[in-house]
């Protein structure tokens, strides 16, 4: 008798600290994001994941602004995009531009579409990327500088052309599109994962200056998703090696990657993935990572542990493939 009261009693303290930890979370969350009357622009927006991102937003009450460098394309995605307006009030812009231009270059286009959407960009999606595979020894130092400057200066300086409107507003959300090559490096893509790696250090450290002047940022790291991009690389060709350690996260369609992405901002979750495997996979690698709610803090202290079992076994895996095909 004695030695239940004594259990109960131990047990109390520790309900009672996981529920004032729970409540402490919910407290400290940043509020729901809504989508509607919000100035979404979109780098890549013509096709693939940023594509299914505009759709994804003027579902949901957005104006949407399309950057990307063709502009037939962008006239034909601009149409699409405005096939699913939610309200008659919703507009879609185009820029065409190269994501990579002079600073100058880009924050006109951007201009230009605020003065017609009539508001200042609210949500910015970078979306923009390509990707080289092949192996190290192959890729030529031209082409590490080409990933370089689209995948990561092709965030940085759109970034830089919304940033002091978000901070007069007091109010932004920007979103870094990464992938699951930019948290766990894999054979052929030593050129693509330094820069989309570079990716989640920028924004790391980029959050802890505009959190302050209520500007959240936001880290997607899709899987192999269905796109022209990945259609292109497929054509082009990829080591046996990649291939075969590629099919064990499956191929997604961009609306999924989208959809899931979209309600990452909605949520306030600073790092967002695609499929069980891409969850577990965000939770192990957390680090030191910033997130909007404490309870995503919890989820992951919690979880990497055994996510980093599994991925100690991933990995045994994927050696294997590559001393197989060596």
């Amino acid at each position: 008798m004695l030695d239940s009261i004594l259990e109960s009693y131990w047990l109390f303290p520790l309900v009672l600290f996981a529920f004032v930890l729970l409540l402490y979370s919910y407290v400290t969350a940043i509020p729901k994001y809504s989508f509607a009357g919000k100035h979404v622009a979109i780098t890549g927006g013509s096709s693939g994941i940023g594509l299914s991102v505009a759709v994804a937003a003027i579902q949901r009450g957005a104006h949407v602004t399309l950057i990307a460098r063709n502009r037939d394309k962008l006239e034909m995605a601009r149409e699409q995009v405005l096939d699913h307006t939610v309200n008659d009030e919703q507009r879609v812009a185009v820029c065409s531009l190269n994501v990579k231009d002079e600073f100058q270059v880009v924050r006109s286009s951007i201009q230009e579409a605020e003065d017609y959407i009539g508001k200042c960009v609210d949500v910015l999606v970078n979306c923009a990327g390509t990707s080289i595979c092949g192996c190290f020894e192959d890729i030529p130092p031209s082409q590490f500088e080409d990933m370089m400057n689209l995948n990561f200066m092709g965030s940085v300086i759109p970034t830089q052309c919304v940033v002091a409107n978000m901070k007069r507003q007091k109010s932004g959300r920007i979103v870094f599109c990464s992938s699951q090559a930019g948290q766990i490096g894999i054979f052929g893509y030593t050129a693509y994962s330094a820069s989309k790696f570079a990716l989640r250090g920028f924004s790391e450290a980029l959050q802890m200056e505009l959190r302050p002047h209520n500007i959240y940022l936001h880290v997607a790291y899709p899987p192999d998703t269905d796109t022209p991009g990945y259609k292109e690389e497929m054509a082009v060709g990829k080591p046996k090696e990649t291939i075969l350690i590629s099919e064990t996260s499956g191929l997604f369609p961009p609306d999924r990657v989208a959809e899931d992405l979209i309600c990452g901002v909605e949520n306030g979750k600073y790092s967002i993935s695609t499929g069980i495997e891409g969850w577990l996979l965000s939770q192990t690698c957390a680090g030191t990572e910033p997130v909007h709610a404490m309870i995503h803090g919890i989820l992951q202290a919690l979880i990497a542990p055994l996510g980093r079992i599994i991925i100690l076994f991933n990995q045994r895996q994927f050696a294997k493939i590559c001393k197989d095909n060596a």
